[in-house]
């Protein structure tokens, strides 16, 4: 088996997600990020600054 060097980061990281209290945290924010992720991806208002055209949407 090959260990890469972010091996030891990712078990570190592992090891932190079982914390209740990371989980807690991840758990509050974790809704907003995945909605403005969505926001974003789906050309919706908040992509662009009020009064400017949607992007893509022509000259």
């Amino acid at each position: 088996m090959l260990l890469r060097e972010h091996d030891a980061i990712r078990r570190e990281h592992r090891v932190r997600a079982q914390d209740p209290l990371f989980q807690a945290d991840y758990r509050q924010h974790r809704p907003m990020v995945e909605r403005s992720i969505a926001w974003m991806t789906r050309k919706s208002r908040r992509c662009h600054p009020p009064g400017a055209p949607c992007p893509g949407s022509g000259p």
